[in-house]
């Protein structure tokens, strides 16, 4: 819906008609009432999604994720430069024992690898040794994954990836009695607005949802100027700091 609404705003900026399309209705072009000019399809679309698609418009961006980039134009964060952000955050104020966590749910399988690959080599870049805790999603998966990370690992600090949910994340960890940032450091990853987790607000790499409606119409705009090439859009994040990490002595710099 957040993605959903900045298409809409830059839509509008540019005078651009916008038609909500829900493929579960199996509408036809002349059942929606009008030629469309364009597509940006917003989320994870399989192969037969994908041909419904292009039976309105060969002019379609994939927002948010890249279903093919050989073949179709897409926008999507940055999740290796968020990574590094929010690592390169805790390694600055002295943390070393970290843990990222992670959904193992299917719908973010291929996301949680690529964030658990750039979170073990930057770990390893600057000599550290980073541990990984899986969850299913469910509360108490979430309990039992944080409780063994802490009996395990006692990391200082936890990274929280992309599809996790903050909110199940710190309302376990303050069921079991810890403090953030006093016993336990918390970022998360990806999070599209200022977000307070049962009254913590959360240091955050912050997607840039506006930056990313506004590239979906640039691609737009080069396909209905001739363009047949397909590209990708990678957008950066930043780094928001809300307090939610404890510095630990000494602070070291890096870079």
């Amino acid at each position: 819906m957040v993605l959903k609404n900045a298409v809409e705003q830059a839509c509008f900026a540019r005078n651009l008609e916008t038609v909500p399309l829900f493929l579960a209705e199996g509408l036809s072009v002349k059942e929606i009432g009008r030629e469309l000019q364009g597509i940006i399809a917003i989320g994870v679309f399989p192969e037969y999604m994908i041909e419904q698609l292009r039976t309105y418009t060969e002019n379609i961006v994939f927002l948010g994720d890249g279903p093919d980039d050989s073949k179709y134009y897409s926008v999507v964060p940055h999740h290796t430069l968020a990574i590094e952000l929010a690592l390169n955050h805790l390694l600055v104020n002295g943390h070393r024992k970290i843990a990222f966590i992670g959904s193992k749910n299917k719908k973010e399988a291929a996301l949680f690898e690529m964030q658990m690959f750039a979170f073990l080599h930057a770990m390893s870049c600057k000599g550290e040794v980073g541990s990984i805790v899986e969850y299913g999603g469910s509360q108490e998966e979430v309990k039992s994954s944080l409780k063994d990370m802490c009996e395990r690992i006692q990391p200082t600090a936890l990274l929280l990836g992309a599809g996790v949910s903050a909110g199940a994340v710190v309302y376990t960890l303050r069921e079991m009695g810890i403090s953030i940032p006093e016993d336990m450091s918390v970022v998360a990853c990806s999070m599209t607005r200022q977000q307070d987790c049962y009254g913590i607000p959360l240091t955050a790499v912050q997607i840039m949802r506006q930056e990313m409606a506004e590239a979906a119409l640039f691609w737009l705009e080069q396909m209905w100027a001739g363009d047949q090439y397909p590209k990708k859009a990678l957008v950066p994040s930043k780094l928001e700091d809300r307090g939610s990490v404890r510095p630990l002595l000494p602070k070291i710099e890096c870079c």
